[in-house]
């Protein structure tokens, strides 16, 4: 049985060389080294019928790396913002194509990091869909125990990265 009580993720906002606003995470959690993460950088607007939707950008899978100093285990990484809001813009093209945008609000200034720890997992001591992981932090979601952290920034949004005009 693996327990979960602790995952933490912590965000820092940097420029680069470019001048690009940066995403700098940090996250460190009492699960094992090696443990599956899917990471995702997010932002939202409205469609047409006024409903929510997801700006996707960033996407990976990263593994919680083992404890260099301390007890816990964890990591870190970088998301080059312009990056992100470019992906998602060339994705929401390449769906939105063959009809009108449907897009009724910019794309948020507010981005959100999400880490979840879903199933498929490599490592045995997890089970089948995580039956084998509890604790504090894990929910179950769809018959599937999950561990899922965010957390937000606000950062502009170029505009000529927005699907309509401002």
């Amino acid at each position: 049985m693996l327990t979960c009580d602790l995952f933490e993720l912590s965000l820092t906002l940097k420029q680069n060389a470019s001048g690009h606003p940066v995403i700098e995470f940090s996250y460190y959690t009492d699960l094992p080294a090696g443990t599956r993460i899917i990471l995702s950088c997010k932002r939202t607007y409205r469609d047409m019928q006024d409903e929510e939707c997801v700006w996707v950008g960033y996407n990976a899978v990263i593994f919680v790396e083992p404890a260099l100093y301390g007890d816990f285990n964890g990591g870190s990484g970088q998301i080059d913002v312009v990056e992100s809001d470019q992906k998602a813009l060339a994705l929401f093209n390449e769906i939105n194509s063959s009809f009108s945008s449907g897009v009724k609000t910019p794309v948020s200034d507010d981005i959100r990091v999400d880490l979840t720890v879903g199933a498929r997992q490599r490592l045995r001591a997890f089970g089948k869909n995580n039956c084998e992981l509890s604790g504090q932090m894990v929910e179950c979601s769809g018959g599937i125990n999950v561990v899922r952290v965010s957390e937000s920034l606000t950062i502009p949004m170029l505009p000529e990265l927005q699907p309509i005009e401002p």
